[in-house]
């Protein structure tokens, strides 16, 4: 199925339904599974996961998880997740509740957003495909195994090298997710802003919807985010 919504048609719940959609993997109950790798193979989904929009919060769990846990966790007011985006989702009720079953690994949470109708004008940039995949060589190698799964695939190029990319990570047929790399020794230029408007534009042609997703301690990844205005629709919270 193909989509042709733009930022503004689509409401705040729903792209957080598509997010968690193309975040995980799910079986036909609709529980988590996996990790939705563009690859396949992905890591176990976490136990719960918590999506907050302005106009109400979507909870899933992991296809393991007891009747009583979910009830549990369900019975757990929504409170101000739902209506200050500007501060994280508190975990600490949620893992209190989980603990009680099993030990907490790893609590992960961080702002979820879609793009502009607009963005800003992007330097020039370049698709890698099999012909132009040399580029990642010397400088992004971690991602020559992507390049047949995680398209589009967008560099910047300094000196006859991938310098900065953004690529799909996570697939369906309604969105896509970035993920954005810099190599070391080009950080802190800008670049990483203009492949990510470049991709999201590459996305919208396929008729997808482009989303950008982060951690709250991620600074450099929500630099991006104020770069390209981009638009802070919900929160996320992962709790394995």
């Amino acid at each position: 199925m193909q989509l042709t919504r733009t930022a503004g048609t689509v409401a705040p719940r729903e792209l957080m339904r598509m997010h968690i959609d193309a975040l995980y993997t799910h079986d036909a109950a609709g529980d988590l599974v996996l990790v939705n790798e563009a690859a396949g193979g992905g890591a176990p989904a976490p136990r719960f996961y918590l999506g907050a929009t302005a106009d109400g919060c979507l909870r899933r769990f992991r296809h393991d998880v007891t009747a009583a846990l979910r009830a549990e966790l369900n019975a757990v007011p929504d409170g101000g997740t739902l209506t200050d985006l500007a501060a994280p989702p508190e975990p600490a009720r949620y893992e209190e509740i989980i603990r009680r079953y099993a030990p907490v690994d790893k609590s992960w949470s961080g702002p979820a957003f879609t793009f502009a109708a607009r963005l800003p004008a992007a330097l020039e940039t370049t698709f890698i495909d099999a012909s132009t995949a040399p580029l990642l060589e010397a400088t992004l190698p971690a991602w020559l195994p992507d390049v047949s799964t995680c398209q589009p695939m967008v560099v910047f190029v300094v000196d006859g090298k991938a310098a900065s990319i953004c690529a799909s990570v996570r697939i369906t047929d309604e969105a896509h997710e970035a993920g954005v790399d810099t190599a070391r020794a080009y950080r802190g230029r800008g670049y990483a802003a203009h492949v990510t408007a470049a991709w999201a534009n590459a996305v919208r042609e396929i008729g997808r919807v482009p989303l950008y997703s982060t951690s709250w301690t991620n600074s450099a990844s929500r630099s991006v985010a104020r770069k390209l205005s981009l638009i802070h629709f919900g929160n996320d919270l992962h709790i394995t």
